[in-house]
């Protein structure tokens, strides 16, 4: 037997391929075409098999049924994660709503690499809704979700977390198109941080080297708590398309947010606009806001404590 020269690796089943083996499936183009975005670096085989649990499951084949079962049947290596898609409730920014739409098919058809938006940067407090605006963007685009833990990454021998980052990045490559989460990267990359031993320098630079060069179709979405913590390098052009400021609603916002929360509930409408006016003063607004915004998290918990208040209100007049 004649040993091979060299690993070539794994081919990519072609997209051409990919789309031909699930139209065979649905008879469907264009829902073979959206299905097909959601088994991007999967091989026939596993396609096949992930069609056939969907439909076991759902009895039916969506791109949320597909979705949901790749992230449950997903291998990850250290420090890269599925995400579920799955939220709630969710209003995100005009902005991020505009460049999904803006963008969706310069991504999913774009043939031409400078006209493919490469990423964004999320900048703002905790609970303004950057980490569920990375996931809404993967759902409008049909896409999986990937989360990035760089500093899970980190291994204590010489090498391995270089070694971890690049098998992290390779992965990301092979699972277009997909959306690569990189949560709150000042807690790794802040500027003010000291690294001794080098490892962070070694991994941002490599970081930056894929941005920068990368041609798959791996969407990345950055998010910090403060931007200004960052090395700018890491958020230049040419490795985003652009930074989008989450800073909360203000009390005018908030009330819409909170009305369409309650919708969501079958008691929702016996709520009074005063009731919900004094629910929104008295959640706390973020720090330091002039005039006062708030966190959609906060508003969000402070909802479903005045939910749970109808409820038990509705009980009580059951039983009178």
């Amino acid at each position: 037997m004649v040993e091979p020269l060299f690993d070539a690796g794994e081919v990519p089943t072609p997209k051409k391929m990919m789309l031909k083996f699930v139209n065979s499936v649905v008879d469907n183009l264009p829902k073979s075409a959206a299905l097909s975005r959601g088994l991007g670096g999967c091989t026939l085989k596993e396609a096949s098999d992930y069609m056939r649990l969907t439909m076991a499951r759902d009895n039916s084949l969506t791109v949320q049924g597909i979705g949901e079962t790749r992230r449950s049947s997903f291998q990850g290596s250290s420090g890269l994660t599925q995400v579920d898609l799955r939220q709630d409730f969710y209003d995100p920014p005009e902005y991020l709503s505009t460049f999904a739409h803006a963008e969706k098919g310069f991504f999913l058809e774009g043939k031409d690499h400078r006209l493919i938006p490469r990423g964004l940067l999320f900048d703002g407090p905790p609970g303004t809704g950057k980490t569920a605006g990375a996931r809404y963007l993967a759902e409008q685009w049909g896409i999986p979700l990937y989360r990035v833990d760089i500093a899970g990454t980190k291994n204590k021998y010489v090498g391995q977390s270089e070694a971890n980052m690049l098998t992290n990045l390779a992965r990301l490559d092979h699972e277009e198109p997909c959306v690569a989460l990189l949560d709150e990267v000042e807690k790794v990359f802040s500027t003010s941080q000291g690294d001794s031993s080098g490892t962070t320098s070694s991994m941002l630079s490599q970081l930056l080297w894929w941005l920068a060069e990368r041609r798959s179709k791996v969407f990345v979405v950055m998010t910090t708590n403060n931007a200004q913590a960052l090395p700018k390098e890491l958020y230049r052009e040419g490795r985003i398309d652009a930074s989008m400021w989450f800073g909360g609603l203000t009390g005018e916002e908030a009330l819409p947010f909170v009305q369409a929360i309650l919708k969501t509930f079958s008691v929702g409408k016996k709520a009074k606009l005063t009731q919900l006016a004094d629910m929104i003063q008295k959640t706390p607004a973020i720090a330091g806001t002039q005039p006062m915004r708030y966190s959609q998290a906060a508003l969000t918990k402070a909802t479903y404590a005045f939910v749970k208040g109808l409820t038990k209100q509705a009980l009580s007049e059951q039983d009178v």
